[in-house]
């Protein structure tokens, strides 16, 4: 039974990697331009993600580290709370750990939103969603770092993008 799991969701993972692990469309870096100051928003963790030490302060720390050092001008929680209209960078992490397998299945999502104004309505404004990446994995428990790796290389992504639209 156990390796009949194990088959669907190495099954399962194979045949959605490819699907899961997108990047917005063309254009998408042109909306990166111009940025001068961005937010970082890390979407509350599960408790598994947590059991396994990624925490929103662990993972804020990270991805906050991470944009820096590439270029990314981002300014700290305090003044992102304080400037509700500045654009941000969010993440959001969900681990799962399966019941009766030694596996961890966990989604990453990573986003760049900024106000945009509609274009039938240029008065009326909205948050959207302008850059985004993603991926979807399965790791053997005592692989969880790789997770950690999974969704920093999400980051990278993001600043790469960052930098081609910002040179």
């Amino acid at each position: 039974m156990r390796r009949l799991q194990f088959a669907v969701l190495a099954a399962t993972y194979l045949m959605t990697i490819s699907v899961l692990s997108a990047q917005a469309g063309p254009g998408s870096n042109q909306t990166l331009q111009g940025v001068t100051t961005l937010g970082v928003l890390i979407e509350e963790v599960g408790p598994t993600a947590t059991k396994i030490g990624l925490t929103e302060e662990r993972l804020r720390s990270l991805v906050e580290a991470a944009l820096r050092k590439g270029g990314v001008p981002v300014v700290g929680p305090e003044r992102f709370k304080a400037n509700p209209a500045l654009p941000y960078f969010y993440v959001r992490l969900s681990v799962l750990e399966q019941a009766h397998s030694p596996t961890y299945v966990f989604s990453i999502s990573v986003q760049f939103k900024q106000g945009v104004l509609l274009e039938r309505d240029p008065k009326r404004s909205a948050t959207a969603t302008t850059w985004e990446t993603g991926y979807f994995g399965v790791v053997g428990q005592l692989k969880s770092e790789s997770i950690k790796d999974s969704t920093m290389e999400q980051v990278d992504r993001f600043i790469n993008a960052f930098k081609n639209a910002n040179p």
